[in-house]
Parts: structure tokens; sequence; C-alpha cells
């Protein structure tokens, strides 16, 4: 995944594009940066979300809220999104304030969303 950062004054905003798919490296599409947008929002127990777990056991499955797919432009001819984690200012003070393990949980929430996001790709590839 490339990651684009971007802040304003309330947050911290990282967009990426999904660059690889099927073992290659190409952009998905609108509609599938949509879907995995949609279903990290389920609960992980919603039989309409696939279940990463059975691509790798080990994986903290959470429901999770990402801000939502923003058009980037037209890529082969198909239009393209990146999606958002957005660190608010809330978060970040939370993530730096009383200790170190503060820091770590905000940190490790977001390697388990981005890892969350990679096994949901996949499943695209499975679904489709």
């Amino acid at each position: 995944m490339n990651v684009i950062g971007m802040r304003s004054q309330q947050c911290l905003h990282l967009s990426f594009f999904v660059t690889e798919k099927n073992g290659l490296k190409q952009l998905l599409s609108h509609q599938e940066t949509q879907q995995i947008y949609k279903w990290l929002q389920l609960n992980p127990a919603n039989a309409k979300r696939p279940d990463i777990k059975t691509l790798d056991s080990s994986v903290e499955v959470m429901q999770c809220q990402l801000g939502q797919p923003v058009f980037v432009g037209i890529h082969e001819g198909h239009p393209t999104s990146a999606l958002r984690l957005c660190l608010s200012a809330r978060l970040v003070i939370e993530g730096v304030t009383n200790n170190a393990v503060n820091g770590s949980d905000v940190i490790q929430t977001a390697l388990s969303t981005l890892d969350n996001v990679s096994l949901l790709i996949k499943m695209l590839d499975k679904i489709n």
C-alpha cells in the first residue's frame, strides 16, 4: 500500500491507495475500495463480512472506522479512490499522555486496522 499523509488542524489523515491485488501491482477500483470500507464497518460476527481468519488465524479481527473512500482520479480508464486513516487530535493526545503504553495502543490499533484491510482485499479476490 502507498501511504500519503495529510494534516488538518483537527486530525492527521493518512490516505492510502491499495497497490497490490491478485499478486499484481495495481489499484483497486472505486467499487472495490467502497466494498472494503463497508466490510470494515460491519461487526466481525456479521455474516455479510468475509471471515478473514480463514486467511490468517493470528489477526485481530476488528470492526474499523476509516474515512470514506476519496475519489482520486481515473487510472487505466477506471475510477480509483483512496481510504483514509484519521487520527483525531483527541486520539493523538490520548496516545502521548500518561505513559508510553497509550501510544503503543494507538499505533497497534492502526496497524491492526491495516491488517484487516489487507486481508479483506485478499477476500475480494476469492469472492469476485
